[in-house]
């Protein structure tokens, strides 16, 4: 149904999880774009920016929405559609003789950690609005904090008085 569903199995026993699946996607897209530059969610995980970087592409962080309206329509059909993701990512490798494990040592495995925090919904703006302080952050749906070994990502649950907190080391 969509990319965060996928998984793909390497002839060598490697399985490239939901996560990295995710990854795999927006390597295919930016291989797509024109330009030096990508806008990514500011909840990308750390081997989607690696690759961005990996591609020489500089990237900034918006909210789920602005980030996805950057992009074109095939682009998007790919995040959402897996099967279309697997035919585009086979059309890739058939095009440029790179093989599925060429491709997937490009993507770092995940070291991510999700937790949910029950709490109001005023509390959920005032700590998202402390650590905004702090500085050195993205803020668009949430907050994205990058430090040396890794990110630490904050954002209000969509429909639960929640705050869901995300962090990624490596």
């Amino acid at each position: 149904r969509n990319f965060t569903f996928g998984s793909l199995y390497l002839p060598d026993g490697r399985v490239i999880g939901e996560g990295e699946f995710e990854t795999m996607v927006y390597y295919l897209m930016f291989n797509s774009l024109g330009g030096d530059s990508v806008t990514l969610p500011s909840g990308a995980s750390r081997s989607t920016v690696a690759v961005a970087q990996i591609m020489g592409l500089k990237a900034s962080y918006a909210s789920e929405e602005e980030a996805l309206r950057s992009y074109g329509a095939d682009a998007r059909r790919m995040l959402f559609d897996g099967a279309y993701a697997v035919c585009r990512l086979a059309e890739h490798m058939a095009r440029t003789g790179l093989s599925l494990e060429e491709i997937a040592g490009m993507i770092e495995p995940e070291h991510k950690r999700v937790r949910e925090i029950s709490c109001g919904w005023d509390d959920i703006g005032r700590v998202i609005k402390e650590v905004y302080r702090e500085g050195a952050s993205a803020a668009a749906e949430g907050l994205r904090l990058d430090v040396e070994n890794g990110y630490g990502y904050i954002c209000p649950h969509a429909s639960h008085p929640k705050m869901v907190i995300r962090t990624e080391g490596y």
